[in-house]
């Protein structure tokens, strides 16, 4: 009688590689680590004042990528009685 030959692995059941989790593991721990580190930027690197106008900013800067500003803007200026009126040379200052 012939041997009795075997065919495939010894065990019964195999388990898939783990190594996926952990790459997702990684990223979610980079990714609370990050909005930590932001956090702590914001609340002890920025003064009172720049925490205060922090959101004003990001608002105007988000405005600015929805509708871009072309080369050229008139400005204005108003008075006492809120009338604007385009501004001419002597109101500006070259900064």
């Amino acid at each position: 009688m012939p041997a009795v030959q075997q065919w495939g692995r010894k065990e019964s059941i195999i388990w898939p590689p783990r190594r996926y989790l952990y790459t997702l593991g990684a990223l979610f721990l980079s990714l609370v680590a990050t909005g930590f580190f932001i956090y702590v930027r914001f609340q002890f690197g920025f003064s009172p004042l720049e925490r205060y106008y922090l959101p004003y900013y990001l608002r105007s800067e988000m405005a600015g990528l929805m509708r871009p500003a072309s080369t050229y803007q008139l400005l204005y200026v108003s008075d006492d009685k809120s009338r604007a009126q385009t501004a001419l040379e002597a109101d500006v200052e070259p900064t």
